[in-house]
C-alpha cells in the first residue's frame, strides 16, 4: 500500500511540476541543452514537453533532430514525421533531416524522395546531397543481395555500453586483443574522460573470459589502441598519441609485455598521423595508414618492407587503385598475403566507411570490391581480421547499439549467392561520455547543423557534415536498423497452412490480393520445393509479372532442431531456393529482398512435430 501511495504522489508531483512549466520553458531549456551538445538531457526535456504538448510541431521537430545524434537514431522518424504533418515549414532543413532519418531506418526510397526535394529547394548544396543519394542507392542495391555470411555480435562479455573495436585474434582463435574506452574502475579521478585502453581475453571451453587490461607497461594514461598482433602472438603493434599519433611495437616478455617503442622515421612522421598498422605473417612487410603529405587524400595506406638491417625501409603509397581522396584505414591481409582488407569512405560505400577487399595478382592490387551487406552498413565498418582457415572473421561496427562493437562473421558455403542473416545482440544502454579519441568513433551520418534560432525562422548555414581534417584512430560505424526480429511468442496455430489456399482460379488470372503472404513448407533438413510450393510460386510469378511495381520479401526459417549455425545456413538455402525459382521465371533480382532467421522466429511451438516444427520449417513470401 505504501508503495502505491508513493507512486501516486510521485506521479502527481511530476504532473503538477510539468503543468507549471510553459511550452516556452520546455523549448528554451531544451534548445539550450541541444546547442551545448547535451543531447541526452535535451531529449529528456523535449519528451517532458511532449507529454503535455504532443501536437507542438517545434517540440516534435527538436526531439526528432536530437535523436539523430543519439544511438537509437531510428526513433527520430516518428517525431520528424509528426512535425512534418503539423507544419512542413517548421524548419528549412526538415526535408534533409527526414532523409537522414529514413536512411537510418533503411527506407531508402523515402530517403531519396526527401533528399531530392531538399536538393530542389537548395540547389547550391546539390553536390553534398547527390553524394548522399548515391550512398543510399548503393546501400539499397547491396542490401537486396546480401553476402554469404552469418554475422553475430560477440556478446556482452566483450562488448559494453562503450566503444570496443580493433579485434586482433591469435592464430589458434583462443586469444583476442582489442581496444575499448570503457571506464577504469580503479581510476582515482572519476571526472576524467574515458581514454582508450588495450584489453585481452582468452577463450575457455568455447567462451570468452572477462577482458582485462593487457599490461600497465602498455596502457598509458591517455589513448592507446591495438593495431596488429603477429601470428605467434608475441609481437603487438599499437597506436599511441605521442608525436601526434604514431605506431609503436611491444614484445611479449613471459606473461607480460615490454615497454612499447616507436617505429622508425620511415613509418612515423612528425606532425602527421599514423593511425593503424598490420604486420604480415612472415614479419617482412608492414601496411599502415597515414595522412602524411604526398598522398591521395585524407588517410592513405602505405607499405614498408623490412631491410637487411632489421629495420623498416622507405614507405610506399599503394597508389590510386587502393587510395582515394577519402579515408583508407585499418589495413589487414589474409594469411598468405594475397588479399588486402581495409576500410574506406572514398570507394562506393553504403555510408561512412565500408570494408573492402583487393586481390594481389601479378604483383598488383586489383580494384577493391565492397564486402557487401550485412558486413557493411550505412555507418562505419572497419578493422576486418580473417582467420587462418578463412572461414571466420572479426570486425568492428556501429549498429543499433549506437557505440562501436565487435562482431564476428562465418562464411557459408559458396553456392549460396543471395541471402544472409544478421544475429543482433541485445542493445546496450548508450553512454555519451567518451574519451577524446573515442569521441571520433561516432556515427558518420552527417550530423544535422545546430540551428542558431530558438524557434523557427533562420536557417542553419550548412546541412552537410564538416570535412574531417585529421584522421581518426578507428572508424567503426552505425547503424542501420538490424532486420532480424526478436523471437515471437505467438500462440500455436495452423494458420500458415491455410494462408494460401488452393484455388481453381487460372494462373493467368492471378490476383495480387491472393498473395499478401504465402508460405512454403519443407521436410526436415531439406530445401527442395515440392509440387504444392511450385504451384504457389507459379501463381505468384504471374501476379508479379502483371504488376511490375510490386516487390517481394522472402524470409527463410527452420525449426529448432540442429545447431544455430546449421539452422541459419538452412534458412538461407530455403530462401535462396524460392528466390532462384522466381528469378528463373523472369522476376528481376532487384525486386527481391531476402532475410534468413534460422530458428529464431517460430510461429508455433517447437514442442512437437505435427502442427509444430513442421510449420516452422517454412519460407514466408510477402508483397511489399
Amino acid at each position: 500500500m505504501r508503495k502505491k501511495i508513493s507512486a501516486i504522489l510521485f506521479l502527481l508531483f511530476f504532473v503538477l511540476t510539468c503543468y507549471g512549466q510553459s511550452l516556452k520553458e520546455f523549448t528554451t531549456k531544451g534548445d539550450g541543452q541541444y546547442a551545448a551538445k547535451e543531447y541526452t538531457n535535451a531529449l529528456k526535456t523535449y519528451m517532458d514537453g511532449l507529454r503535455l504538448y504532443p501536437k507542438d510541431a517545434w517540440l516534435n521537430f527538436r526531439a526528432g533532430l536530437t535523436y539523430l545524434f543519439l544511438p537509437n537514431k531510428t526513433e527520430s522518424l516518428r517525431y520528424l514525421q509528426t512535425a512534418f504533418t503539423l507544419n512542413p515549414s517548421i524548419d528549412p532543413y526538415l526535408y534533409y533531416y527526414l532523409g537522414l532519418s529514413y536512411q537510418s531506418n533503411r527506407q531508402f526510397e523515402k530517403a531519396k524522395e526527401f533528399f531530392e526535394e531538399f536538393k530542389r529547394r537548395n540547389p547550391n548544396l546539390a553536390g553534398d546531397i547527390d553524394k548522399r543519394i548515391r550512398q543510399i542507392q548503393f546501400a539499397d542495391s547491396l542490401s537486396r543481395i546480401p553476402s554469404n555470411v552469418v554475422v553475430e555480435n560477440v556478446g556482452k562479455v566483450i562488448n559494453s555500453s562503450f566503444h570496443e573495436y580493433s579485434p586482433l585474434v591469435s592464430l589458434d582463435g583462443n586469444t583476442m586483443v582489442f581496444t575499448s574506452n570503457r571506464p577504469d574502475p580503479d581510476a582515482s579521478d572519476k571526472s576524467l574522460p574515458n581514454f582508450e585502453d588495450i584489453y585481452i581475453t582468452k577463450k575457455v571451453n568455447g567462451e570468452w573470459t572477462m577482458p582485462k587490461k593487457i599490461s600497465p607497461k602498455i596502457n598509458i594514461r591517455f589513448n592507446d589502441a591495438a593495431a596488429s598482433l603477429s601470428p605467434d602472438g608475441n609481437t603487438l603493434l599499437l597506436y599511441y598519441e605521442y608525436g601526434g599519433g604514431d605506431i609503436y611495437v611491444s614484445k611479449r616478455d613471459g606473461e607480460d609485455w615490454t615497454k612499447p617503442i616507436p617505429l622508425n622515421e620511415n613509418i612515423n612522421t612528425p606532425f602527421f598521423w599514423e593511425t593503424s598498422a598490420f604486420l604480415t605473417s612472415d614479419g617482412k612487410k608492414l601496411f599502415f595508414s597515414s595522412n602524411r603529405p604526398g598522398g591521395m587524400g585524407n588517410l592513405d595506406i602505405y607499405v614498408s618492407e623490412m631491410e637487411e638491417t632489421g629495420d623498416w625501409g622507405k614507405a610506399e603509397n599503394l597508389g590510386p587503385t587502393i587510395n582515394t581522396p577519402g579515408r583508407e584505414d585499418s589495413p589487414s591481409l589474409d594469411p598468405d598475403g594475397s588479399v588486402l582488407y581495409f576500410s574506406s569512405d572514398g570507394h562506393p560505400s553504403m555510408g561512412g566507411t565500408d570494408i573492402f577487399k583487393s586481390e594481389l595478382k601479378d604483383g598488383k592490387w586489383q580494384k577493391p570490391v565492397n564486402m557487401g551487406y550485412p558486413i557493411n552498413s550505412i555507418e562505419d565498418d572497419s578493422f576486418f581480421s580473417i582467420s587462418e582457415d578463412r572461414k571466420r572473421a572479426y570486425f568492428s561496427t556501429l549498429r543499433e547499439e549506437g557505440n562501436a562493437e565487435i562482431y564476428t562473421l562465418t562464411f557459408i558455403e559458396p553456392g549460396l549467392d543471395i541471402a544472409s542473416v544478421i544475429i543482433p545482440a541485445a542493445a546496450n544502454p548508450p553512454n555519451t561520455t567518451r574519451g577524446s579519441a573515442a569521441a571520433e568513433h561516432q556515427s558518420t551520418t552527417p550530423p544535422p547543423p545546430v540551428p542558431t534560432n530558438p524557434r523557427p525562422g533562420e536557417a542553419p548555414k550548412v546541412p552537410a557534415a564538416p570535412k574531417t581534417t585529421a584522421p581518426i584512430t578507428a572508424t567503426p560505424k552505425t547503424t542501420a536498423p538490424i532486420t532480424a526480429a526478436p523471437k515471437t511468442t505467438a500462440p500455436k496455430t495452423t494458420a500458415p497452412k491455410t494462408a494460401a489456399p488452393k484455388t481453381t482460379t487460372p494462373i493467368t488470372a492471378a490476383r495480387v490480393n491472393d498473395f499478401s503472404i504465402i508460405y512454403i513448407f519443407f521436410a526436415i533438413g531439406e530445401d527442395n520445393l515440392n509440387e504444392e510450393a511450385v504451384t504457389k510460386l507459379d501463381r505468384l510469378n504471374v501476379a508479379l509479372t502483371e504488376n511490375q511495381q510490386l516487390n517481394i520479401l522472402i524470409e527463410g526459417h527452420t525449426d529448432n532442431t540442429g545447431s544455430q549455425l546449421l539452422n541459419k545456413a538452412l534458412s538461407i538455402k530455403r530462401a535462396n531456393m524460392v528466390a532462384k525459382y522466381l528469378t528463373r521465371k523472369g522476376v528481376t533480382p532487384s525486386r527481391i529482398s531476402l532475410e534468413a532467421y534460422g530458428a529464431t522466429r517460430p510461429i508455433v511451438s517447437n514442442d512437437d512435430e505435427r502442427e509444430g516444427r513442421e510449420i516452422n520449417r517454412r519460407v514466408a513470401v510477402s508483397i511489399r
